[in-house]
């Protein structure tokens, strides 16, 4: 008796499991809006709980490193601390210069180390880094390349911008 009871309740238990729907994330649509040098991220969620978790903040930092002549500006498309794809831009990459990827309140990080991209002179010398990859970014549609991210010493990602590479 007591095993035809344990075969049930397992039985039941399994029945159960199965007939929950899988939840499936949307993906997250964020950008900065500038406001005299001062990034404000927009989200439909907030930021505080796309980059964070209360008490770790999973991930790696990520950072840019230009290899140009001129200034850039770029936009990432990364998987958040919880996993949901988000398209986040526009942040400057002087010439020559690091950048990391930052909102006022904190780093943004990832634990994924393929990531797409998006980047464009903002100096009129037309230069622009563009793939086959669509995201929906505010009102307009990036054609993004696929990359990843190397890992530097201290454990961040990073990727290097060579202009002279133009995709």
């Amino acid at each position: 008796m007591k095993l035809k009871s344990a075969i049930t309740s397992c039985l039941l238990s399994t029945l159960a499991f199965w007939a929950i729907p899988p939840k499936i994330a949307d993906a997250q649509r964020c950008w900065v809006q500038w406001r005299v040098n001062i990034p404000l991220v927009i989200c439909a969620k907030p930021e505080e709980s796309i980059f964070t978790s209360p008490s770790y903040i999973p991930g790696r930092k990520i950072l840019f490193k230009s290899q140009c002549i001129y200034a850039l500006r770029i936009a990432v498309r990364i998987t958040d601390t919880t996993d949901n794809w988000v398209t986040l831009g526009w942040w400057t990459l002087p010439p020559n210069e690091d950048i990391v990827l930052t909102t006022d309140v904190r780093d943004i990080r990832t634990r994924n180390g393929k990531f797409y991209l998006y980047v464009e002179s903002i100096d009129g010398s037309d230069y622009r880094r563009s793939g086959n990859y669509l995201s929906n970014f505010g009102d307009i549609t990036l054609k993004m390349t696929e990359e990843r991210f190397s890992v530097n010493t201290d454990g961040d990602f990073t990727h290097t911008i060579d202009c002279s590479i133009s995709r």
